[in-house]
């Protein structure tokens, strides 16, 4: 499983393990968008960048948080 191996690498406080963090977090935060887990997939870009300071993983929360947006939208378009 995929998912258990990348939370692995975060708990792993190794020199290879630290220097995998940031990739291993934006998998995880890939897994939770495709699984409509938006919140979590936030959370995990914006920690993301906070390690990294590169602007993909903006690029990547910005992307989720549209597509909040939009399913906000639908649900309230669905209400009426």
């Amino acid at each position: 499983d995929a998912k258990a191996s990348w939370e692995k690498v975060l708990d792993d406080s190794s020199p290879n393990g630290v220097s995998d963090r940031v990739s291993a977090m934006y998998n995880l935060g890939i897994y939770y968008e495709i699984n409509d887990e938006l919140d979590k997939a936030e959370q995990a870009f914006s920690q993301c960048f906070k390690e990294s300071g590169n602007n993909q993983y903006l690029d990547a929360r910005v992307r989720v948080q549209k597509r909040k947006k939009e399913i906000e939208k639908l649900e309230e378009q669905h209400a009426n």
